[in-house]
């Protein structure tokens, strides 16, 4: 998946005291403004221009800080890549890029959730690590240059750092824990050969009538991710059918599927989001 843009997309900030403020403020989403138990006012902030550096958000702030008279406190900070690539072409990147980051957090255990939204109707995929929350958005339904969005939300900074410490901290601390990724493929793989062979025993002759059905809506939700995922499946539930045989097989029908994603292609994906980000942490 090919990044266009990254940078910091929202901020909230706090400001003490209740204040009702303007909806023309051209950089407050006046729909946003919520009030604090402790009678504080909370504001969100968007960039004029998309996603922005630490720089320009900074700039917007001060601006703010002048309007409004008083100091102001970010508490929360969205930062997003975007791509013009579509979210239900690069399924298998995107989930194992969470599956990865899950484990880097030290949340082995954790799940990966897709919402929801209709009938054939891309779903988001989403992990949520206490105050942060990290999630692949499918953008075709919004007015927006990209069709898919990453977003790594960090809820309720509780650091007493200034602003500008705050949002390097915070974009520092998503750049690191992105270190090595690909080291963790393996133990995703494992996790869901052992998860996915456990369904197909539960499910089979009830809900899927083959093994090749089974694959085949797993495949579809990007469950399958890899080609390892496939290999130790097959052997799992005890098929004496080959993996390559079975894949040409099964692609006889079903011509865009097994679409694989692979360890160099997620480097690849880390490599150029970090890249990314440590511009937008400079500018």
């Amino acid at each position: 998946m090919t990044l266009t843009g990254v940078g910091i997309d929202t901020i909230q900030i706090e400001i003490k005291g209740l204040h009702e403020i303007k909806t023309d403020n051209r950089l407050i989403l006046s729909d946003k403004t919520t009030y604090t138990a402790k009678g504080n006012t909370r504001l969100v902030l968007r960039g004029l221009n998309g996603l922005s550096s630490i720089s320009e958000i900074l700039g917007y702030i001060q601006e703010l800080k002048e309007i409004l008279g008083q100091e102001v406190e970010i508490v929360r900070v969205d930062i997003a890549s975007d791509s013009k690539e579509y979210l239900k072409d690069n399924i298998n990147l995107a989930r194992l890029f969470l599956e990865c980051l899950n484990i880097a957090r030290g949340k082995e255990n954790g799940d990966i959730f897709k919402t929801i939204k209709g009938i054939e109707k891309e779903g988001n995929i989403k992990l949520s690590n206490g105050r942060t929350k990290t999630t692949f958005y499918s953008c075709v339904d919004k007015d927006r240059p990209a069709n898919t969005r990453l977003e790594n939300k960090v809820e309720d900074i509780r650091s007493i750092r200034a602003n500008k410490e705050k949002l390097e901290n915070e974009i520092k601390k998503y750049v690191q824990e992105m270190k090595g990724l690909e080291l963790l493929v393996g133990k995703v793989e494992c996790k869901y050969i052992e998860e996915l062979a456990k369904l197909y025993q539960e499910t089979k002759g009830k809900k899927y009538r083959t093994f090749s059905e089974f694959v085949a809506c797993m495949d579809s939700q990007g469950y399958i991710m890899t080609s390892e995922i496939l290999k130790g499946l097959i052997i799992k539930v005890g098929l004496t059918i080959g993996y390559k045989k079975f894949v040409e097989n099964f692609r006889k029908t079903r011509k865009e599927t097994l679409n694989f994603t692979t360890k160099t292609e997620l480097k690849r994906f880390v490599k150029d989001l970090e890249k990314n980000l440590k511009i937008a942490l400079k500018n």
